[in-house]
């Protein structure tokens, strides 16, 4: 009878361990396009795993209209902290790309929350502020 015990806890024990890593190891990946007033953040992508946030660098922020835009700062928050902001200028072509890969430790997105998109700039020295409200399980490509 000790030896049915003893087997039940070790499969118990075994589900368990199996379950926790594999609740660890799961990737998720999002992508979403973010419109401004007058700007534009294209490709936005979020690769979610092991407590890491991976943003790859094929997003880009490009200008929708020919007016002057100065000084864009852009914040990703979830759960009410900033994760990342950027700070950039728009080119002679009115886009910026070329970010390069961004990591971020311990951040576990989860499908059912919301993270926010902040967009500032001065546009004929008013400062424009936008923001977006997106749900993860809305931008969800690949669980």
């Amino acid at each position: 009878m000790k030896k049915f015990y003893l087997l039940v806890v070790i499969f118990v024990v075994t589900i368990g361990a199996l379950i926790y890593s594999n609740h660890q190891q799961q990737l998720h990946v999002y992508q979403t396009d973010v419109h401004a007033h007058d700007i534009q953040m294209n490709n936005l992508t979020l690769v979610n795993a092991d407590d890491t946030l991976y943003l790859p660098g094929t997003y880009s922020i490009e200008r929708l209209f020919d007016e002057p835009i100065n000084r864009v700062s852009i914040t990703l928050s979830y759960k009410n902290e900033n994760i990342y902001d950027w700070v950039l200028s728009l080119d002679v072509l009115d886009v910026a790309d070329d970010f390069g890969d961004t990591f971020i430790d311990h951040v576990t997105l989860d499908q059912d929350d919301v993270i926010t998109v902040t967009i500032m700039y001065d546009k004929d020295g008013e400062e424009v502020a936008f923001d977006r409200d997106i749900v993860l399980k809305d931008i969800l490509k690949e669980e």
